[in-house]
């Protein structure tokens, strides 16, 4: 077991190190349906935790090196499976993410049953 990767991955001292956000902005899903409209493809990620213990998950794609989005849950989860595969380590799956090509995803709006809004995301 990598003990070092397990302990910054529960602190916040890991914010620091993966993905560099330096001179990103973020965007918006409704902002990254509008901007790209066939979808994203996600080659890197973070996973921090705040130290109320909720995470946030930077997202980085491929057609844009000058943005960043926030996961959402559904996304979140997506990426929690595969960081279980490294130990917590987000660079190196990143790595293997990005030299894979990527995973394709486009956001789609909809509604739920009860008329609430919702945002599908779907695997290209």
């Amino acid at each position: 077991m990598n003990f070092k990767s397990k302990a910054i991955s529960k602190t916040t001292g890991n914010r620091d190190s993966y993905p560099d956000l330096t001179g990103r902005t973020q965007l918006k899903v409704d902002e990254i349906i509008e901007y790209y409209p066939d979808g994203i493809t996600v080659t890197a990620f973070g996973c921090w935790t705040k130290k109320d213990g909720s995470t946030l998950w930077p997202v980085l794609w491929a057609e844009d090196s000058h943005h960043f989005m926030w996961a959402g849950k559904v996304l979140q989860d997506i990426l929690a499976e595969w960081l279980s595969e490294y130990e917590g380590d987000a660079a190196k799956c990143s790595a293997d993410l990005e030299a894979e090509g990527g995973v394709k995803i486009k956001f789609r709006k909809g509604k739920t049953k009860n008329g609430r809004d919702i945002t599908y995301v779907d695997i290209v």
